[in-house]
């Protein structure tokens, strides 16, 4: 089961929404990119299912991460626009918030 479905070829906004001030961010979106911006965008040019991790750092201590699924498919529905998916741990308890734009 996957955690959202979006659209081939969309640019996807990624939204970090960790708590305990984060100093760095490390997004693996599973198609084999990668990015150390706080709120990446990535588009996926391949219908298919990946896990998207982030993993994020603060000066305090360990790095929290969190890992969603997404589904990329051919939406006939869409009409384009940035997608945006926030990720992020809230007091241990996963946060999530999607939105179009």
């Amino acid at each position: 089961m996957t955690d959202y479905i979006k659209n081939i070829n969309t640019s996807i906004q990624f939204t970090d929404m960790s708590t305990n001030t984060p100093t760095s961010w490390l997004w693996s979106f599973g198609d084999g990119e990668i990015s150390t911006y706080q709120n990446p965008t990535h588009i996926y040019t391949t219908i298919g299912i990946y896990n998207i991790t982030e993993i994020s750092s603060n000066i305090c201590g360990p790095s929290t991460s969190i890992t969603k699924t997404i589904e990329i498919q051919q939406l006939t529905s869409e009409l384009g626009g940035t997608q945006i998916l926030g990720l992020g741990l809230l007091f241990g308890v996963i946060y999530l918030s999607s939105k179009k734009k």
